[in-house]
């Protein structure tokens, strides 16, 4: 895949926007799920969820859209992530502008099943982004122990 996505885990990339060779790539590296977290509109000449979302589906992704916008990332977009990326056989591309709100769905979404907020924050940091300023907020998701 393109350098500008950034492995997080094995079978997790997160990066920015997608093109259409992007999302050939990723079908092509075994990728099965693409999940924007990208509002339509946020720039000029930003292409349409709907034509990304066509564009992934004729390739046979899979194609969840759960924009982070102003209100943050809330319970509803962390279940349907979870709920996506869990009924996926292969590998997931998530995209925004840079791909910072991508690993902070992603790492919210895995402290609350149960994965440890420093591996979270190492595998954040290990793919280039510095997630240790909003530990509070990983730990607010965190199951009760």
């Amino acid at each position: 895949m393109d350098a500008r996505f950034s492995q997080i885990t094995e079978n997790f990339w997160v990066g920015p926007q997608v093109t259409d060779a992007d999302l050939k790539a990723a079908a092509d590296a075994g990728v099965s799920l693409v999940i924007s977290n990208r509002m339509d509109g946020e720039e000029p000449g930003q292409p349409l969820i709907k034509d990304i979302e066509t564009r992934a589906t004729g390739l046979g992704l899979s194609f969840v859209s759960l924009p982070v916008g102003p209100m943050g990332i809330n319970e509803a977009m962390l279940n349907a992530f979870q709920e996506a990326v869990d009924k996926t056989s292969g590998g997931v591309l998530a995209y925004c502008k840079s791909g910072f709100r991508s690993v902070m769905v992603r790492a919210m979404a895995s402290v609350r099943t149960g994965t440890d907020i420093d591996t979270v924050i190492q595998e954040a940091l290990g793919a280039g982004f510095d997630i240790r300023g909003h530990t509070a907020l990983l730990e607010a998701v965190a199951p009760d122990q």
